[in-house]
């Protein structure tokens, strides 16, 4: 959870999605003087850039605790986004729990906003799509926590005591809340949900009775971590004060009872939404169903802060954030400190692929002894050494059949393709070659060597859109002298030029692939890289950040 609240406030109209009439949906959100100032204009921004439908949605900046207002330089940037600041300490019962602005943020402007539905989200949260509608059937759209935490599974439960306690503050049955399953560990507990993320209609009055059931149980002495201070919990400002520990949970669980004692019509979003950005950068949280996941709204807590920004970055390109809104990113994150933050390769976690290329004849075999040794697994079952590389080719002989039948098929050699033949390649190769990445997703760090991987550059980005590509070139003449001597392709007999034209066909393609993606390619010259073997291990490893 986050330590301040966003909500919007406007007159947005935007479709239902179920086939009902559209409803009015608004932001509004929560900043201070603090570091969720920073955290507050980033997520403005990211709702005018990417919010669709409600990118222009009014959105309503409230400074909720005494003294923690924001500068004259913050509300003139406020207002050039199109945003109102509105100062005032609604947060007076508990200023030491920062989550608990979110709850009194989100009260006031239910109260005071005309529009039907409400957008409350975390300060350190992104918007990065039109975020889907609530819908005329439900009165509360939100996301199951992550993990237990502070929830209770049942009578039993060191938790069970809070919770019955504020079901009784709230004149409400703990029968009344169902269960449903933490997102990570699949624990099956009572009705809890993040608070990063929620779509509240505010004629429910769901959000003033979440606000009214946390100030009574603050009165009640109510803390589910009572006498557990020294547990030390770390937010996106950082570690929070004993006082804030032993609140952590309980405004989530106030909005679960209030919920339920209200309505009974409540919607639970799917993964999309609230994407703990912090847990999936843990290998330990990290399971292959997160990538490409295309996330809608990211939770991303501490994980743009300068010492974990280019993790940060890294795990948002796992899940599918595209590349454009990367570069948006990078360029915003960390700007107070004079920075631009820097764009890592669309890398993976737990597996990264380097592939080794370039016109035949230019050093792809030497480049890949080095890089094998380097710790890069370039294949089990090598093609042995012949005429033309005594010490060994370094093919992986899968991939390597793999390109020449589907060079046959296409009705080409190595040597006469013309052009990227990715278009070609039938569907019987594809499912072949997701078998082949497949049989190699419990390496940490592997990949390939085949020259004849410049004719396939789409159909490889399209089914490892994270590799990285280390690119070599040599001079035209070397390399079809190379060819001609080494003597093993026959259609260089017929036609000498031939070296010539497949030397121009891969490097115009190898140029036009690393355009297209250079924070993904090292480009190198042989022999000039001989001369520093590791100085060159050292810029393919920093460039491709291995």
């Amino acid at each position: 959870m986050g330590d301040s609240a966003l909500i919007g406030s406007g007159g947005t109209r935007s479709g239902t999605g179920d086939g009902s009439s559209a409803e009015s949906a608004a932001f509004v959100l929560c900043i201070e003087g603090n570091e969720t100032r920073d955290q507050a204009l980033l997520l403005i921004e990211s709702i005018r850039a990417f919010g669709g439908g409600l990118a222009a949605s009014e959105i309503l900046a409230v400074a909720p605790r005494q003294g923690l207002g924001v500068d004259a330089d913050t509300r003139a940037r406020l207002e050039a986004l199109g945003a109102s600041y509105h100062e005032e300490p609604l947060n007076r019962v508990c200023p030491e729990y920062g989550s608990a602005n979110r709850v009194y943020a989100a009260a006031w402007a239910a109260e005071v906003c005309d529009a039907e539905v409400l957008f409350v989200l975390d300060s350190d949260t992104l918007v990065l799509g039109e975020p889907e509608p609530l819908g005329t059937a439900c009165d509360l759209a939100v996301r199951p926590v992550d993990v237990k935490g502070s929830t209770t599974t049942g009578a039993g439960d060191p938790f069970d005591g809070y919770w019955r306690s504020l079901c009784e503050l709230a004149s409400a049955s703990i029968d009344a809340l169902p269960f449903v399953a933490t997102v990570f560990d699949g624990l099956r507990v009572r009705a809890s949900y993040n608070g990063g993320y929620s779509v509240v209609r505010r004629s429910s009055g769901i959000l003033q009775r979440t606000a009214e059931l946390f100030t009574r149980s603050v009165a009640a002495d109510l803390r589910p971590h009572e006498g557990h201070s020294g547990h030390r919990l770390f937010a996106s400002t950082g570690y929070v004060s004993d006082r804030a520990n032993e609140y952590w949970g309980s405004v989530q669980a106030a909005l679960s009872i209030a919920a339920w004692s209200t309505t009974r019509r409540v919607r639970l979003l799917g993964r999309r939404y609230n994407v703990p950005l912090h847990m999936l950068a843990d290998a330990a949280h990290w399971t292959e169903d997160w990538r490409d996941l295309h996330p809608l709204h990211v939770h991303y807590h501490w994980m743009l802060r300068a010492a974990d920004r280019a993790r940060g970055l890294r795990t948002l390109a796992m899940i599918g954030v595209p590349w454009d809104q990367l570069q948006w990113l990078a360029a915003r994150a960390g700007r107070p400190e004079g920075r631009r933050a820097a764009v890592p390769a669309r890398a993976t976690q737990r597996c990264r692929q380097v592939v080794i290329c370039g016109m035949h004849r230019t050093g792809t075999s030497l480049v890949a002894s080095v890089l094998r040794q380097a710790g890069i697994d370039i294949g089990r079952e090598l093609n042995p050494g012949g005429r033309g590389n005594l010490r060994g080719h370094f093919e992986d002989e899968a991939v390597h059949r793999l390109h020449e039948e589907m060079l046959a098929a296409a009705g080409y050699t190595c040597l006469t393709a013309g052009g990227d033949l990715s278009r070609e390649v039938r569907s019987g190769f594809e499912e072949r070659a997701r078998t082949f990445i497949a049989n190699r997703a419990d390496r940490p760090l592997w990949g390939w060597k085949d020259p004849r991987t410049c004719l396939f550059f789409e159909f490889w980005d399209r089914l490892l859109p994270a590799a990285g590509y280390v690119m070599l070139y040599r001079h035209p003449l070397d390399v079809a002298l190379s060819l001609w001597r080494r003597g093993t392709e026959p259609e260089l007999r017929l036609d000498p030029w031939l070296a010539i034209h497949a030397y121009e066909v891969y490097n115009r393609l190898l140029l036009d692939f690393r355009r297209r993606h250079p924070e993904r390619c090292v480009l190198a010259q042989v022999p000039a890289l001989t001369a520093d073997l590791s100085g060159f291990v050292a810029l393919a490893a920093d460039k491709l950040d291995l």
